[in-house]
Order: C-alpha cells, then sequence, then structure tokens
C-alpha cells in the first residue's frame, strides 16, 4: 500500500499502485497517458463525453476498447465528496458491489490486491484545492495493438 492523506484516495487506486502492474499485459499493447482539466462545476459526466473521449478519439485512442482503465480525478475541497467517487465508478462501470470493496480490502491486508469490480478499471481520487470547482482526469489505459 501507498500513504494516502485524505479518505477518498485510502482504499482505491491511490492507495494501491499495485493495480496498475497487476493489470500490465503479457502480450504487446499500446499505453495512452491523458490529464485534462475540466471547466467550473462541470460533472464528471459532461466531461468524460464532452472533453476526454473527444479527445482521445482524435489522438487515436478508443477508450472503450481498453483492456485496463485507471482514472485519477483530482478536484478541490468543495467538490471532493462521496458523490464524486459514485459518478465517476458509475459513468466508468467500475462500480464495486459492497462484497467486492469488502473483499478486495480484506485481500490488500492480505497483501494480495485484486480488482474484483470490472476487471481492470478503478478510480482514485485526490484533493488539490488549487483546481477550486474544477476537475483534472488523468488516466492510463492499457489498449490492445
Amino acid at each position: 500500500m501507498n500513504y494516502e492523506p485524505e479518505p477518498l484516495g485510502t482504499t482505491l487506486l491511490n492507495s494501491n499502485i499495485c493495480f496498475l502492474y497487476d493489470a500490465i499485459p503479457c502480450q504487446p499493447f499500446e499505453l495512452a497517458y491523458l490529464s485534462l482539466v475540466s471547466e467550473p462545476d462541470e460533472s464528471f459526466g459532461d466531461f468524460w463525453e464532452k472533453t476526454i473521449e473527444p479527445y482521445a478519439r482524435a489522438l487515436g485512442c478508443d477508450l472503450n476498447g481498453a483492456d485496463s482503465l485507471f482514472v485519477i480525478c483530482s478536484t478541490g475541497e468543495k467538490r471532493y465528496l462521496i458523490s464524486l467517487v459514485t459518478e465517476t465508478n458509475e459513468i466508468l462501470h467500475c462500480v464495486p458491489t459492497v462484497k467486492e470493496f469488502v473483499s478486495n480490502t480484506v485481500s490488500i491486508v492480505a497483501d494480495q490486491p485484486t480488482l474484483d469490480s470490472r476487471e481492470n478499471c478503478c478510480a482514485g481520487f485526490c484533493l488539490d484545492n488549487a483546481l477550486g470547482s474544477r476537475l483534472r482526469v488523468s488516466l492510463w489505459a492499457y489498449l490492445p495493438l
């Protein structure tokens, strides 16, 4: 586990960078990386649909076809809420059930982390007050060749 000082990040991608390493495909793949900042108060869903996906497509990246998708969503204190976690996970289809969340937490304690929700899709959340009400979404995607 990696140290994450804010509560929203402690059990997610922030504290479990091994999720990235564990998902690296054995076969050759392309790595996509994006980091974009939203307009103030723009919802994650609108930002994903209107900005992130079109930008990725313009670069030749089909995020829907990614073998693995990892997203870090940063924002200021005003929007750093569980509702952001819920919206982000729903849009990305990375929503773990309560049972999956507990199972994953137990596996982390046992030093055997797993991705129990949608395979190889994980999100993390960071507090960055410099962003105010904007979102900074950074993502890594493993794309098949």
